[in-house]
């Protein structure tokens, strides 16, 4: 994707942009759970700089504060998904803060869950974190 279409390289509603430092900024809407995206284009967080990931966690603990003021959960999420297979579908690195509460459907799964399921069995052999 051309970075001047780019939806997170210039957001377009103000109220979407809740917090912001140098490097990222803090995306937040009724649409979608609290984003920390880098202010440069970049298509994955491993194409980041270190002063983009530590601003992005520096984002994320600010985030995590505004969630908690507003709604409590039980618990967290933080991830980021990288390429079509990974679940990306917007070409710029993001990383995604997900509340968690103990009366959701998937409550305590994990982000593991669905790769530990049996019809991902024949994959399981290449995970090296098992």
């Amino acid at each position: 994707m051309n970075a001047a279409r780019c939806q997170f390289c210039s957001p377009q509603v103000d109220d979407e942009v809740v917090i912001a430092n140098e490097f990222c900024v803090g995306l937040w809407s009724p649409e979608w759970t609290p984003l920390v995206v880098p202010r440069a284009h970049r298509e994955s967080p491993l194409d980041m700089t270190n002063e983009e990931i530590l601003a992005t966690f520096d984002l994320l603990r600010s985030l995590v504060t505004m969630v908690e003021l507003r709604e409590p959960p039980q618990g967290w999420n933080i991830g980021w998904n990288i390429r079509a297979a990974g679940g990306q579908t917007v070409p710029h690195a993001h990383c995604h803060l997900l509340p968690r509460y103990e009366d959701e459907p998937y409550a305590g799964r994990g982000i593991r869950w669905l790769y530990k399921q049996p019809e991902n069995a024949r994959r399981r052999g290449r995970d090296p974190i098992s």
